[in-house]
């Protein structure tokens, strides 16, 4: 909660891009495209709030990975996105409304409490499933700076990350919105990165847009 909450600002900013969005689709429905995490952590608040101040609005929620929520926007299927960054076309509009920092989860009482990436080198790493925002960002991480990564296991679930985590079968990044609960309950360790390593949520939709 108050981790989410403190992206008040950017949430402020994002209700507003919505209302406009509505305001110029002259609809009262709203089709919203958003990756997992971001649907179940972040957009509970965001369509509570959009409800409140229009009572009549209709909201669809729909998931995928960035880029297939991306393509379902240029395609006019969602009005919106809210989505992990990505290198956008032209007719796209972005909006940057949270950059959390990434945390490594494991099981491992040999790692220390803050680490850099070089330290997980060769380090078995459980990754989200080719096409997702997030892994792409990671891999060209460990690429840039030179680390050589251990793709131990790919899935598409981030629960079922979680729980792999929690057997020991490896690490994983999360931000801390998804990891707070079960840091609470200790079912592994949150081990802060020294190195600079965050998420980017962008709000997307078109420049141009149509009654969908």
């Amino acid at each position: 909660g108050e981790l989410i909450f403190s992206y008040a600002q950017s949430i402020f900013s994002l209700l507003h891009d919505l209302e406009n969005t509505i305001e110029d689709l002259n609809t009262r429905s709203l089709k919203i495209g958003s990756t997992p995490p971001l649907a179940h952590y972040i957009l509970p608040g965001i369509i509570q709030s959009l409800k409140e101040s229009n009572p009549k609005l209709r909201v669809q929620l729909y998931t995928g990975l960035s880029r297939e929520v991306l393509q379902m926007i240029v395609n006019f299927e969602y009005h919106v996105g809210l989505i992990g960054h990505l290198n956008y076309p032209d007719n796209i509009v972005k909006r940057t409304i949270a950059e959390p920092k990434l945390y490594f989860i494991a099981n491992d009482p040999a790692l220390p409490d803050r680490l850099h990436l070089e330290q997980l080198a060769s380090y078995p790493i459980i990754l989200p499933e080719t096409g997702s925002a997030t892994r792409d960002y990671l891999v060209a991480e460990f690429k840039r700076r030179g680390i050589p990564m251990n793709i131990y296991i790919d899935c598409e679930n981030a629960q079922a990350i979680k729980h792999m985590v929690h057997l020991g079968m490896g690490g994983a990044f999360f931000p801390p919105y998804a990891i707070q609960e079960d840091i609470e309950e200790k079912k592994y360790r949150k081990i802060g990165i020294i190195d600079d390593l965050h998420l980017t949520v962008d709000l997307v939709y078109l420049k141009y847009r149509k009654n969908i």
